[in-house]
């Protein structure tokens, strides 16, 4: 499993062109759609970063990979899904991505720190009395959130009315169990964010060692 990072604020004006013509009629119709422009970004750049890591992985040109969603809005590879599972989040300017070469589910959270922020509104109605005892902080809070959102990425699905029922109070003691199933979890962090990482604990996939920062000059097809 191997976990990247990089700044969406330091791609070149050259990669926007290629990652951009990587995507199908249907991405770009979707691209075209946001309205906040970190946004559009982040959805370029987390495709156009997929389909060069599967490249590279599988030797094929990065224009013959193609990503679907499910009905449940996670991207997948045609045809390759059982041989490549990823996950893709971001934050303002920067975007992680999660992959290994495997069938096994996995998903990714990152969230950068914000001065001021104000983290009790959603902690009252998102967590549990358990958790809450265990937030001090905007990063103690972020790092359960972010794991939260790892695990949902991981089942699959979206956010879910009953979120404050994933309780993460006993991560570090046993596995986290939603829908049926275990999850692992662990964090990274920066100076500027953190990241989570959640797959099935009955798998013998490797956390990551590291957060790996990637600059955008360095990723070619």
């Amino acid at each position: 499993m191997q976990l990247k990072v990089i700044c969406i604020n330091e791609v070149s004006t050259q990669q926007w062109k290629l990652w951009h013509s990587m995507l199908s009629p249907e991405e770009q119709r979707r691209a075209a759609r946001y309205r906040q422009l970190a946004d559009h970004k982040a959805f370029v750049a987390g495709r156009g970063l997929v389909r060069i890591l599967a490249a590279r992985h599988f030797s094929l040109p990065a224009h013959d990979i193609q990503i679907s969603t499910s009905a449940t809005g996670k991207p997948f590879l045609e045809g390759l899904e059982d041989r490549f599972q990823f996950s893709i989040s971001h934050s303002t300017a920067y975007l992680a991505v999660l992959w290994h070469p495997g069938q096994v589910p996995l998903g990714v959270d990152i969230e950068c720190f914000r001065q001021g922020f104000d983290y009790q509104p959603i902690l009252q109605i998102y967590f549990s009395e358990s958790e809450r005892q265990q937030v001090h902080s905007a990063v103690d809070f972020l790092r359960f959130w972010t794991m939260k959102e790892a695990i949902l990425k991981a089942a699959g699905t979206g956010m879910v009315d009953d979120l404050h029922l994933l309780d993460l109070s006993d991560y570090r003691n046993s596995p986290v169990v939603f829908q049926g199933k275990a999850y692992r979890l662990r964090n990274y962090t920066s100076d500027g964010w953190i990241v989570a990482v959640a797959t099935l604990s009955n798998s013998h996939l490797p956390m990551p060692p590291v957060a790996e920062i990637l600059h955008p000059s360095s990723i070619d097809c």
